[in-house]
């Protein structure tokens, strides 16, 4: 039997040529199992094709978002034929996965599952349906075999909060049943566990989303921190240190100044600088020319544990 190789680009076989399919080939394939691959051209080795169902097959690897270039080359003889896919996996545009109510496991139980069909599963993925889609069929048999009730959905979302990052594939289980019904703040200083409570208090009874809750509590909880002295959650209380006003004439700069409320000492209150300002504004304490803007700098003693501010009064660039 005499099989004849030939390149995507020489002359198509005749139109009505027909063989049996013996091997397919994939070169350049990394990130994907090649019986994966075999899936998604929508061939099966074995089967009857003609040259049109090999540029379907190519058509479709394509549209899997995986691939900066798929070409093709095949050898055949009157009855058998054998295909080669030739792949240029892309190396950018990957976007992050989140896994929002995964209570039951880690984040690497989360992971080795994914794994188990895509081999370089990072955190992240290329904005491909078929990517996505694998990922799905990924965690709903892990859903399965623990033995957890719900549907894996997903979406592609914008993260307005990180300029860096804009774009996020979040996986949810829809149907999870997962009620919030308690909340604890560890390593919070006894003083903030009450206020902190309270400002949580609308999330209770309502269903568990890690992105929701962060969302939440970095709105209804940092002013909490930042109104008592605390610059993060996380770290030592600061106290008022002293105030600078720069690029006002003399005067004004004394009548901002003696209308500080914040007295050298004090605990410091992050959150009083902008309502001061905008107080300062309101009440027409002082008449800025037109093009002027206010620009806050914080000056951290991290031996003293105080907070210096300077605001200064400048002309938009």
């Amino acid at each position: 039997m005499l099989l004849l190789a030939v390149d995507v680009i020489a002359q198509e076989p005749p139109p009505n040529a027909k063989w049996r399919l013996t091997t397919i080939v994939f070169e350049g394939l990394k990130s994907q199992p090649p019986e994966k691959m075999i899936d998604a051209s929508g061939l099966k080795v074995g089967q009857t094709i003609d040259f049109e169902m090999v540029k379907a097959a190519a058509q479709r690897l394509s549209q899997t978002g995986l691939f900066g270039k798929v070409a093709y080359s095949y050898r055949y003889s009157s009855t058998q034929i054998e295909l080669t896919f030739e792949l240029e996996e892309k190396a950018t545009g990957k976007k992050r996965c989140s896994f929002d109510n995964f209570v039951w496991f880690s984040d690497r139980e989360i992971a080795d599952a994914i794994r188990r069909d895509m081999p370089d599963f990072d955190g992240n993925i290329l904005i491909s349906d078929f990517a996505s889609e694998e990922i799905k069929k990924s965690l709903t048999r892990l859903l399965a075999e623990k033995k957890v009730a719900g549907e894996v959905v997903y979406e592609l979302f914008r993260v307005e909060e990180k300029t860096g990052e804009d774009l996020t594939y979040m996986f949810k289980v829809k149907g999870a049943n997962l009620p919030i019904c308690d909340i604890q703040f560890a390593g919070a200083q006894d003083e903030l566990k009450k206020p902190l409570l309270d400002a949580l208090k609308p999330l209770f009874k309502t269903e568990y989303s890690k992105s929701d809750v962060g969302s939440f509590a970095n709105a209804a909880l940092l002013p909490i921190y930042t109104q008592r002295g605390y610059l993060k959650a996380e770290g030592p209380q600061y106290r008022m240190g002293q105030v600078t006003i720069a690029g006002l004439p003399e005067d004004d700069a004394r009548r901002v100044k003696d209308a500080w409320g914040l007295k050298a000492g004090e605990i410091f209150n992050n959150s009083y600088t902008n309502a001061f300002l905008a107080k300062v504004m309101r009440d027409g304490l002082i008449k800025l020319p037109q093009g002027v803007r206010t620009v806050q700098e914080l000056k951290r003693d991290e031996q003293r544990l105080t907070v210096d501010l300077v605001v200064k009064f400048d002309r938009k660039p």
